[in-house]
This record gives C-alpha cells, structure tokens and sequence, in this order.
C-alpha cells in the first residue's frame, strides 16, 4: 500500500499535484519510495522521525522540529513515524509535473530537486498553509490555487534543483498576441471557473512563463486581474436594479453571494447591496 492510500482521500489532487493535510497520532510508514517528489511538513512539536537511504547506499536518520520539512527526491528510500499527535502537509508533484510547470525556466530536460531533511523554509511552509486555508474556505478558488502551486513549483527549482535556471525571454510578438487572446478569453469566460492551465494554454505557453509574462505585461497577477474584471462587471450589473444579487455573483464568477461580498468589499470597501443604494 502506496503512502498516498494510507494518508486516505486527498484534500486536493490535480494532474501531477497531490496535497494531504491533517492530524494523526502514532504512525509509521515504513520503508517506501515511489515516482513522486514529497514534501513534508510537520506544523507543531511531534517528534516526527524521517529515515532515508542516500544514493551512496548509506543511512541517514533526522528528527523534524516544529515547522521544519523534507524534500524527498523522486524514488529514494525512507521511512517516517512518530508516536505523538501530528500536524501534518503532505505533498506529492510528479516530475513530469515539475517539468511541465518549469518548461521555460529550465536548461535541459532532465529535472531532479536536491534532497533536504529537516530543514525550514519560510516560504514554503507560508504557501502551503495558505494551500490548506484556500482549501478549507467555503468556496475553492481554483485559479487562487493553481497560481499557488505554480509559485511554489517555481520556489522549489529556484532553491533545491540540480540544474541551472533561466529567466524566461521577453516577450515577443507571438507572445504578446497570446496574451492578448487570454484577456479576450477571460473576458469572454468571467462566469467560469476558470483554471491557469486553460489561460496558459491559451497563450500558448507553460504555466510558469505566462506567469510571469503577464505580470510583467499587465502589472499583477493572472489571478488578482481576474478578480478586478469581475468586480468591475459585478459593478455594472449592480445598476441594473432587475438582477439580484446572487445572480449578478454567479455571472461575475463567484459561486455564491458571500463569495462575491468578501471581494467587493475588499475591492471598494463596501458590500454590494450598499454600492447599489449609492449608485442607484
């Protein structure tokens, strides 16, 4: 039995990305490996035990403090256990997930992180907790999400690959064409979940280097420029007193009223229902 199957149902899973996010007492899992690149996070003071078998065939043994975490490479040998109560982040990225995301950042086509145990990264331990709030919030933000794990993704090869990286080009005009189908898409599709695979697609690039290229084009986010669209359409709707408010929210994108609320309000600081009494 594979580690992913005694963690149970994933909290979330995507083409290439696993994420398990919970509290256990008294586990071990023995001896493993598998394809997947694990990261591991311990979040209080358990006294998580992680053993590993180095490529010199020699073992190692660390004890993992509050906060501190694991990459573990792709099929290397080791074990975990600990006999306290848990808090855990559990996540799993393929290489070829890794190699995807990373396309255009990267010199060669072979890509393998440096293995680390016991160690703290700020950032990481941030993206993933933020990853567990986004999940556990009364509506899931895809695009939110996905922009999280591309962040991470490109944290990970910066600080722990073993190969060289590269700042993806300038934009050039066949770029700058992709981005703008992704604007017209985007409009087009507010009312949709929309997902960064999809606009990367669009633009007809990977995942990492549009990213990039359109915050350099555009001044933030694909994310937070998705949300300003809808609030700016949420904005114009609001004039028309004939649709309520929860459907001007799902045309707008949100999956529900309150959804739309917490980001108009911290868009205009004011809720909807107070900007159409001031408008109207």
């Amino acid at each position: 039995m594979s580690i992913q199957q005694q963690l149970g149902e994933p909290d979330y899973i995507s083409e290439g990305f696993e994420f398990y996010a919970g509290t256990e007492s008294s586990v071990h899992y023995h001896d493993h490996r598998h394809a997947e690149i694990e990261i591991v996070l311990v979040l209080n003071a358990a006294e998580v035990h992680v053993a590993w078998q180095t490529s010199r065939n020699q073992h190692q043994e660390r004890q993992l403090g509050s906060n501190q975490l694991c990459i573990i490479p792709s099929q290397q040998l080791h074990s975990l256990w600990w006999e306290d109560t848990a808090e855990y982040i559990f996540i799993f990225l393929r290489p070829t997930f890794l190699q995807r995301t990373a396309h255009d950042w990267v010199q060669g086509s072979s890509i393998e992180l440096k293995e680390q145990y016991a160690i703290a990264n700020s950032l990481i331990q941030s993206l993933a907790l933020t990853m567990r709030s986004t999940l556990s919030a009364e509506t899931l933000d895809h695009l939110y999400l996905d922009s999280l794990i591309n962040v991470l993704v490109i944290h990970l090869l910066k600080t722990y690959a073993d190969c060289q990286l590269t700042t993806p080009a300038p934009l050039k005009t066949a770029s700058k064409q992709g981005l703008n189908k992704v604007i017209d898409y985007i409009d087009e599709s507010l009312d949709q979940d929309l997902r960064l695979i999809k606009l990367a697609e669009v633009a007809n690039m990977s995942e990492s280097s549009f990213c990039h290229q359109f915050k350099a084009r555009m001044g933030t986010s694909p994310h937070q420029y998705v949300i300003q669209q809808r609030i700016k359409r949420a904005k114009l709707l609001l004039l028309n007193r004939d649709l309520s408010i929860v459907e001007i929210a799902y045309r707008c994108g949100f999956n529900s009223q309150s959804h739309l609320t917490i980001y108009f309000r911290q868009h205009t600081g004011m809720t909807p229902n107070a900007y159409r009494t001031t408008h109207i």
